[in-house]
């Protein structure tokens, strides 16, 4: 075999060996998630599934990141294409409670959204980011499916942070807020989400708007932590000071009428939403809108005293034992959002 023929091999076997390799690579990873999330759909009876976006969590942390935000938008452009899935263009209130499903039965009926979409990221060793995407009904609570979805590292913009700022800081304020309540018994229940869902991640400029829910007739106490853990209590306020809300209602803060929004900025990272309901009046209530000193758990738990009903049904003064009062209901409700810059 002369030297062209030789080349000409070489060349050959090159071009072949670059076909091959061009028709059996992996498609890239966000058309590997439309197929799997329209192959979830299949087990739902309706040819075209109404879905909205629940919330994209950092592994088991139960928080969002830029890497969030970011997964949602590419989301939301890859599967615009898609026959089986039709977005729904809000968030789902909320997606894993069930409860609260229930309470907003009649909300995903009038918008006809069907299902929602949510999921975790986890860093592998091999420096790709798995995604873990489950489809569940919001009707019935059925998980339809579930799939992973390996993102390379390279595929990712520089500046996209998948830890959320300040994680272990974030985690330990998380802890110590959960379950302030100790005593908290009965059937109250009290929910609450932002406008973007559960752990939601907000850009720098946007609004952000709390729902509220009480299954019972209630007062409100609403608290805000910022990202250096600074306590403010938001609601009551000199804005809207009637903290009675009736059971079975979305309290939305602020609404239409209040005369203020809550923009997000820096310093970004963490921050919570605190709501504590009770079923008797509290009887301390903080200044609105000023920082309250001292640590967010103790602030907080200073702040939990309420009224108890003398025999005659009015109120006789603070209890004693702080908020253990005989027949009296009292619930809370934990909402973490992040802050990232645009």
């Amino acid at each position: 075999m002369n030297r062209n023929v030789r080349i000409g091999c070489l060349l050959f076997g090159i071009v072949v060996w670059f076909v091959s390799e061009s028709l059996f690579a992996a498609p890239p990873w966000e058309a590997q998630v439309v197929e799997a999330v329209e192959g979830m759909a299949k087990n739902y009876f309706k040819p075209t599934l109404t879905t909205a976006f629940g919330t994209f969590t950092y592994e088991y942390t139960g928080l969002g990141s830029a890497f969030s935000r970011y997964l949602e938008e590419k989301l939301a452009t890859s599967l615009q294409g898609s026959q089986r899935i039709k977005l729904f263009a809000r968030h789902a209130v909320e997606n894993m409670d069930p409860e609260f499903r229930n309470l907003y039965r009649d909300f995903f009926k009038a918008t006809d959204v069907d299902a929602v979409l949510y999921g975790k990221y986890f860093k592998e060793p091999n420096g790709k980011v798995r995604l873990h995407l489950e489809l569940a009904s919001l009707t019935t609570g059925e998980l339809l499916g579930s799939t992973d979805v390996y993102v390379p590292s390279e595929d990712l913009p520089p500046r996209i942070d998948l830890e959320p700022p300040a994680l272990g800081k974030a985690m330990n304020e998380k802890k110590d807020l959960e379950n302030l309540l100790a005593a908290s018994k009965g059937s109250l229940v009290v929910r609450a989400v932002t406008s973007r869902g559960t752990s939601a991640v907000y850009k720098n400029g946007e609004d952000m708007t709390i729902h509220v829910f009480v299954n019972q007739d209630a007062y409100l106490k609403v608290y805000h932590i910022d990202v250096n853990g600074k306590v403010q209590l938001i609601f009551p306020n000199p804005f809207y000071k009637d903290n009675r809300v009736k059971g079975g209602t979305l309290v939305t803060i602020p609404d239409a009428s209040y005369p203020f929004r809550f923009q997000m900025g820096p310093p970004y990272g963490t921050e919570f939403i605190k709501v504590v309901a009770s079923t008797q009046q509290f009887a301390d209530m903080e200044t609105a809108f000023s920082e309250l000193p001292g640590k967010p758990k103790d602030v907080l738990s200073r702040g939990l005293t309420v009224l108890k009903k003398s025999d005659g049904g009015g109120a006789s003064g603070p209890a004693s034992a702080g908020i253990s009062v005989i027949g009296t209901e009292t619930a809370e409700a934990l909402v973490s959002y992040t802050i990232v810059e645009k």
